[in-house]
């Protein structure tokens, strides 16, 4: 039998870290080669083919999933810039306002019961008029604007 490549190897290896497989990887060979061995280094070249197009099926799965926390991760970042641009206008206009008081300015500028419920859209247009409200306050003061864009 022909041994696994080190291109295979290096494959592998990279799925059991996408995967987060790495803790189950004797489990998997073992799996793979039917009780034979357990060890990644003993494989042979189609026990290795086999394992990687296994692994990459899993991986395509993934990809096809809608990803809740990347879109998560998106609102997130639009709510804590929505706060960022809303305090920071309170201090260009002399006001001390906390992420509380600020999240209460945007749900109501968006017509909205609760600051979670803000859609990307209604963050992106909260946010987009309180940095034109910064840079009204910045032409009547010398302080330095502060948007994220």
């Amino acid at each position: 039998m022909d041994k696994m490549t080190e291109k295979q190897n290096r494959r592998l290896w990279w799925l059991f870290g996408e995967l987060g497989l790495k803790d189950s990887v004797g489990e998997l060979v073992s799996e793979e080669t039917n009780g034979r061995t357990n060890r990644v280094s003993q494989l042979d070249f189609i026990e290795a083919m086999n394992l990687i197009k296994r692994l990459e099926q899993h991986t395509r799965k993934a990809q096809e999933r809608p990803s809740r926390r990347r879109d998560g991760d998106v609102i997130d970042r639009k709510r804590k810039g929505v706060i960022k641009a809303i305090c920071a206008y309170g201090e260009l206009i002399g006001r001390q306002w906390d992420a509380d008081y600020a999240k209460g300015i945007a749900t109501r500028a968006a017509g909205r019961d609760y600051f979670n419920e803000l859609t990307e859209g209604e963050l992106t247009r909260v946010y987009n008029e309180f940095c034109r409200k910064q840079t009204a306050a910045k032409e009547r003061t010398n302080f330095p604007i502060i948007c994220l864009n």
